[in-house]
C-alpha cells in the first residue's frame, strides 16, 4: 500500500523530483505477557473487552515498580502503550484504595481530553478535566467528589495551589502525579514548572502526602537527569521499545527550485496544497502541521477551495471556542474529517488511531518536535510522513544530512 502511494506521487503532473530522502523505519513486534495477579478482577474484564489479553514488558514493569512505592520516567517510541502503562496501575490502586486520588498534568486541554476518555473505558472512578474551560459550578462539585483529575501546569499554579485549603481532600489523599510528555517542559518553561512542581510539593508534605511521580515521553535522550532536574526527586527509568509496532516511511519532500539565482524554491504552502490533494485522492486520512496559525487559515482555505466538495477538511489551533474544539476533535475521531490542518495543538499525545498520513510543512523548530508530529499517523497500521522543506537554510541543511 505504501509502495502504491509513492508511485501516485511520483507519477503525478506536479511531480518534480521533489522526494530527495525516503527512510523505512520497519515495525517491531511486542512480546505479550500474562496479567499480574494483583490486578483488580474488574479492570481485567474490561482491559479484556476492549481486546487486550495481556501487557507489554515496559507495561508489566511499569506495574511492578509503582507496586514497589518508586517514582518512574517511561521512555517509549510513539503508539507503544505508555499511557496504559501508567493508568492500568493507578486505576487498580484506586480500585482498591477509596480514598486514594491522582493528579494528571497535560500541556494542551486536547490531550487533558483524550486523556479523559482514555480513563472512562476502563473505570468509573470519578474523572474530570480541570482547566480554564471547567464552569465554575462544576469546579466545586469536582473538588468535592473528584479522584482523578486532570489538569495543566497553569491552572495547578494559578488555581489549585493558591486555593490548596478548597482542594485538602484531594491532596491530602493524592497517591499519583502524572507528568505526560514531559519533553515539552524543556528550556525557560522547564525551569517554572520545575519551580510549581517543587510548591506542589511542599503543599503536599503539609497535608502528610507524599505522592510518586510519572513522567512519560516518546523523546528524551537523557530522562533520569531530566526528571530529577523537573520534580526534584530520584526516578527509577522504564525503557520501552524505540520503534512502533508498524512501519512507517519518513519521506523528506523538497519543492523544486522556481529562482536559481537566488535559492528560491517553490512555495511551501502550494506544494503541500499539491501533495495533499493526491494523498486524499488515493484514500488517504491526512493531518497537517503548519507553524502559525495564519499558515493554518491560509493552506484550510486552499484546501477547501480545491477539494471541499469531496473530502470534509477542517482546521484546528488555538483561539477556537470549546465547544468547536470539542466537535472537530469528535470529527477526528470518528474519522469523519479527511484531512485536519492544525497548529503544535494537536502535536502532543493525542490518539487519533484512524490516520495515514502526517504533512509536516516547514521545520518544526526541534527533532521532538518533528518526531511527535510523524507520530500522530499510524497509531494502529503502517503510515507516512511527508516532511515538506522550505527554502530556509535550515530546512535545506536537512535535505542534504538528514
Amino acid at each position: 500500500m505504501l509502495e502504491h502511494l509513492i508511485r501516485e506521487i511520483r507519477s503525478s503532473e506536479t511531480y518534480k523530483g521533489q522526494i530527495v530522502k525516503l527512510f523505512e523505519i520497519e515495525g517491531q513486534n511486542y512480546e505479550v505477557f500474562d496479567f499480574p495477579d494483583e490486578l483488580h478482577k474488574d479492570l481485567k474484564e474490561k482491559l479484556k473487552n476492549k481486546g487486550i489479553f495481556g501487557l507489554y514488558k515496559h507495561q508489566l514493569e511499569t506495574f511492578d515498580l509503582l507496586n514497589k512505592g518508586l517514582n518512574l520516567i517511561i521512555t517509549s517510541s510513539t503508539a507503544s502503550g505508555k499511557t496504559l502503562a501508567f493508568n492500568i496501575p493507578i486505576i487498580n490502586k484506586l480500585s482498591k484504595d477509596r480514598n486514594a486520588s491522582a493528579l494528571y498534568l497535560y500541556p494542551t486541554k486536547a490531550l487533558a481530553q483524550d486523556q479523559l476518555e482514555k480513563l472512562v473505558e476502563f473505570t468509573q472512578i470519578t474523572a474530570y478535566t480541570y482547566d480554564g474551560d471547567t464552569p465554575a459550578e462544576e469546579r466545586h462539585y469536582l473538588r468535592k467528589f473528584g479522584r482523578i483529575i486532570i489538569a495543566n501546569p497553569d491552572i495547578l499554579h494559578v488555581g489549585m495551589l493558591p486555593n490548596h485549603i478548597l482542594w485538602s481532600r484531594f491532596l491530602s489523599n493524592l497517591k499519583f502525579v502524572v507528568i505526560d510528555e514531559a519533553h515539552y517542559y524543556s528550556g525557560v518553561l522547564g525551569s517554572h514548572i520545575s519551580m510549581v512542581l517543587r510548591r506542589l510539593r511542599r503543599i503536599l508534605s503539609y497535608y502528610g502526602s507524599y505522592p510518586q511521580f510519572i513522567l512519560s515521553s516518546a523523546t528524551l535522550e537523557n530522562p533520569l537527569e531530566f526528571a530529577y532536574k523537573l520534580v526534584g526527586e530520584r526516578f527509577e527509568l522504564v525503557k520501552g521499545p524505540i520503534t512502533s509496532p508498524f512501519k512507517k516511511l519518513f519521506i523528506i519532500y523538497n519543492p523544486p527550485i522556481v529562482n536559481e539565482a537566488m535559492n528560491l524554491r517553490k512555495n511551501i504552502i502550494q506544494e503541500a496544497t499539491n501533495l495533499i490533494e493526491i494523498l486524499l485522492k488515493t484514500n488517504q486520512t491526512v493531518i497537517v502541521f503548519v507553524k502559525s496559525r495564519q499558515g493554518v487559515e491560509i493552506l484550510t482555505k486552499l484546501l477547501q477551495e480545491r477539494l471541499g466538495e469531496s473530502f470534509l477538511i477542517s482546521s484546528y489551533r488555538a483561539g477556537y471556542s470549546k465547544e468547536l474544539r470539542r466537535s472537530i476533535e469528535k470529527k477526528i475521531k470518528s474519522g469523519e474529517i479527511k484531512c485536519i490542518v492544525a497548529t503544535n495543538a494537536l502535536e502532543l499525545g493525542i490518539d487519533i488511531g484512524e490516520l495515514d498520513s502526517t504533512v509536516i510543512v516547514g521545520y518544526p523548530g526541534t527533532i521532538a518536535s518533528l518526531f511527535q508530529q510523524s507520530g500522530r499517523s499510524g497509531r494502529t497500521h503502517e503510515s507516512t510522513t511527508f516532511f515538506l522543506t522550505s527554502s530556509n537554510p535550515l530546512d535545506q541543511y536537512f535535505t542534504k544530512d538528514p
